[in-house]
């Protein structure tokens, strides 16, 4: 009969070097390189029951003033080296001889984790240029271990994990500098959503994205550039004069212009999402683009305060209802306002590349996006006087800047009464007679 006997692993060391006190782990050549080391590093070394080394490794190397080791890595260790007692070594480059909190905790959550599989730690001691700490000497590892103590080794793996996971989030996010800040935000607000959502369901214990630091990009922000008033003037008398079949984005721009929509929200609108009767536009839906690039439907725009109510004002009401018109002829099964040429959603970024196009070739208007159209809106607003908490409200705002936290809510008045100034100043400052355009 064969039988197979699981062997310990060699030593690394062909003469044996016993470990009789402190003095003979400072003399050992590993502890003296990182003596003064400009890094803090982190030494485990594995004893036989005689005390007899059996390995030395370099767990980790971390910084100037701190160094990050999961106690899983030294039980680990621990295990492969078939190590029956340890002993664990670090330097402090500020030559500062006093174990910190951190020294502390990651010392008796691995002597705990030790003692289940009856490996004993014998010491941990803090090394510098001056001097040495033994943490045994000083009393500083509880060797009191409980066997019912197993809730506080489950919750210390769970707030290691999640220490080592906000660790990489934030490792992470900190590559992306080179990106733009919008592109950084996206990133941040996905890996947000994940975690918090997968928190709230139970899938995990802790959320590792809490007090992860959004980073800045190291591009400067790209200023939006509005149309000038002079600009939208001709702009808009180019579209209204425009045949829907030759220019079937007219609308989308239209809107855009005279409401502040998002362009994914003008795109999602539907039929019932108009309500002509009390002059209303529902905002609750955006076309977005998935991982795929595929375009999508989302059930809510970007934030909380993107699910609103815009008024539907006299001079853009004539250009709604002709959309209607064509989306009843479309006879889209969402009912949806726009379609490509294949009754599916619009992509919004070939309303942008049609924008620019015509912006271009028509008027040799530059650097002009479809989120332009937004920004051109908000800045009429501005430029009446309209008050930043009505602006906020009918653009779908999270904020505005911090002092409109102290601002109530508005009401649908004040809302409507609001956006009837910015009616009147496009009258009294653009030379189109919307009165006589007919459907």
């Amino acid at each position: 009969m064969n039988i197979e006997v699981q062997k310990k692993p060699p030593k690394e060391f062909l003469e044996d070097i016993k470990v009789t006190g402190t003095k003979d782990v400072l003399k050992l050549q590993e502890v003296q390189a990182i003596k003064d080391a400009l890094q803090e590093h982190l030494l485990f070394i594995g004893l036989d029951r005689g005390n007899n080394i059996r390995s030395i490794n370099l767990l980790g190397i971390g910084t100037s003033s701190d160094i990050y080791i999961n106690s899983k890595d030294i039980l680990r260790t621990a295990l492969l080296t078939a190590s029956e007692k340890v002993i664990l070594v670090h330097n402090h480059p500020s030559n500062t001889l006093k174990a910190s909190f951190e020294d502390k905790h990651i010392t008796n959550v691995t002597n705990k984790f030790l003692n289940i599989f009856s490996i004993q730690l014998l010491d941990h001691i803090i090394v510098a240029e001056n001097g040495y700490l033994s943490m045994g000497k000083e009393n500083e590892i509880n060797r009191d271990y409980k066997n019912d103590d197993i809730r506080f080794i489950e919750n210390t793996f769970v707030i290691e994990e999640n220490t080592r996971l906000k660790k990489e989030l934030q490792n992470y996010l900190n590559t992306l500098k080179n990106y733009s800040n919008s592109s950084i935000k996206k990133f941040y607000e996905l890996l947000s959503q994940a975690f918090r959502s997968a928190f709230e369901r139970d899938y995990i214990m802790l959320n590792p994205m809490k007090n992860v630091i959004r980073p800045k990009s190291n591009k400067r922000d790209k200023k939006v550039r509005a149309l000038t008033i002079e600009e939208q003037e001709i702009f808009t008398d180019f579209l209204i004069k425009q045949d829907i079949k030759n220019t079937p984005y007219k609308n989308v721009f239209l809107i855009q212009m005279f409401t502040g929509m998002r362009i994914g929200e003008v795109l999602a609108l539907k039929v019932t999402d108009i309500d002509l009767a009390h002059n209303i536009i529902n905002v609750e839906h955006t076309i977005s683009v998935d991982a795929e690039e595929k375009t999508i439907m989302k059930d809510t725009p970007k934030s909380f305060n993107g699910m609103r109510e815009i008024p539907l004002t006299i001079y853009l009401k004539p250009y709604i209802i002709e959309q209607m018109n064509i989306a009843k002829i479309n006879n889209h099964k969402e009912n949806l306002l726009f379609v490509n040429r294949n009754g599916g959603y619009v992509d919004h970024r070939i309303a942008n590349r049609i924008l620019k196009k015509i912006l271009i070739n028509e008027f040799n208007i530059k650097d002009i996006s479809t989120h332009s159209l937004r920004h051109t809106f908000g800045t009429r607003c501005a430029e009446c006087d309209i008050k930043e908490v009505a602006i906020q409200r009918i653009m779908g705002h999270s904020s505005i800047n911090a002092t409109l936290d102290n601002y109530v809510d508005v009401s649908e008045k004040l809302k409507e009464s609001e956006l009837e100034k910015v009616y009147s100043y496009f009258k009294e400052n653009m030379n189109i007679d919307y009165e006589d355009i007919v459907f």
